[in-house]
């Protein structure tokens, strides 16, 4: 059938609040595998690997529900049980995500410095880096990470949208400009 007969369009989460009913229906199904995991973990009949999995899954849905405390709690308790591991990774990226967002700058450069140990990719790792530098007043070491940045490709291989990138540096950039060089605010 030729596109111009049929044209499919996907809206997503058209409103904030379909997302958030989403994010929460997505988190209900989640918490039952979740205590499904939990009974077969007593028994020592349960998957290490689907745990893992469902939890990062649980994570991802408690930061989409906006449900912060509950992504941090269960994006660190998959830290705890499963260390390197692909999902600790994941984990570990999107708890980054979560802290810059939320104003953690230096917890963020923390958990960016455990992903570069963890072999993630260098260049995500100082795309993550670089803002939390800029949030804390850094713009100069911030615009030095940001200059080999070409693409945004997190650990999951998600391309970001390339206007991010460009927003952001263009941010960095002002702000490089705006403050004396060597000097930054310490939190």
């Amino acid at each position: 059938m030729p596109a111009s007969i049929l044209r499919m369009r996907h809206l997503g989460h058209a409103t904030y609040a379909d997302r958030i009913r989403r994010a929460d229906r997505n988190l209900a199904l989640c918490q039952a595998q979740i205590d499904d995991f939990a009974g077969q973990l007593a028994a020592h009949r349960a998957d290490r690997h689907e745990v893992a999995r469902a939890l990062l899954a649980l994570g991802r849905d408690c930061a989409a529900a906006e449900r912060r405390q509950q992504a941090t709690d269960t994006f660190e308790l998959l830290r705890e049980l499963f260390p390197g591991t692909p999902e600790w990774i994941h984990a570990t990226d999107a708890l980054a995500r979560l802290v810059l967002a939320n104003g953690y700058d230096k917890i963020c450069l923390v958990l960016v410095e455990q992903l570069r140990e963890a072999g993630a990719d260098p260049v995500y790792c100082d795309w993550l880096a670089a803002q939390a530098l800029a949030q804390l007043g850094d713009p100069h070491r911030a615009a030095e990470l940001l200059h080999n940045v070409t693409e945004i490709v997190d650990t999951t291989g998600r391309r970001w949208d390339p206007r991010r990138l460009d927003e952001v540096s263009a941010l960095i950039e002002r702000l490089r400009v705006l403050a004396p060089a060597g000097r930054h605010r310490r939190d």
